[in-house]
């Protein structure tokens, strides 16, 4: 199951910028990549284990979900 939802704030590993999770990307026996939408407003893609979540409590939603 993945950490963080579509819509969860995170941050890259190096700690330097902050985005969006925009997608997940799960298979069976393989890491769970995620589409990030960086502030710079660049895309990329992302193994589970070169992110964390951008805030203290817990990942958090700030774009709303339909």
């Amino acid at each position: 199951m993945a950490k963080y939802a579509v819509g969860a704030l995170v941050t890259h590993k190096s700690g330097d910028i902050k985005g969006v999770v925009d997608g997940v990307t799960e298979q069976d026996n393989r890491p769970t990549w995620y589409r990030i939408e960086w502030d710079s407003g660049d895309y990329s893609s992302h193994a589970e284990n070169e992110l964390r979540a951008a805030t203290v409590d817990e990942p958090r939603v700030y774009k709303k979900l339909a």
